[in-house]
């Protein structure tokens, strides 16, 4: 299955907004507007809080909820203790 998706940015009364055409099944449709639904209502208003997980292999998009609003990982778990791990390695490396 196949889908294209065109975002675009709309200008608003408040500022601008995201705006996406759905081009493909019309239930991946209605789902990406779910998710598009749901995004907005994690960020109350936040855009610069909606991010883009930092390891190039996952690249999911996540709300970042933290306090200071600096969180680069969808799930420090998995790929922030991947990044962590891969860091340490590296200094182990240059110092030995």
């Amino acid at each position: 299955m196949r889908t294209h998706y065109v975002y675009e940015l709309v200008p608003s009364t408040d500022g601008v907004s995201l705006d996406h055409r759905h081009q493909g099944d019309p239930v991946d449709g209605a789902l990406a507007r779910l998710a598009e639904s749901i995004a907005r209502e994690l960020i109350q208003g936040h855009p610069e809080r909606l991010r883009i997980c930092e390891n190039q292999q996952c690249r999911y998009v996540f709300a970042d909820t933290s306090r200071t609003g600096r969180r680069k990982w969808c799930d420090m778990s998995t790929c922030g203790n991947r990044a962590k791990v891969a860091r340490h390695r590296a200094r182990q490396k240059t110092t030995n």
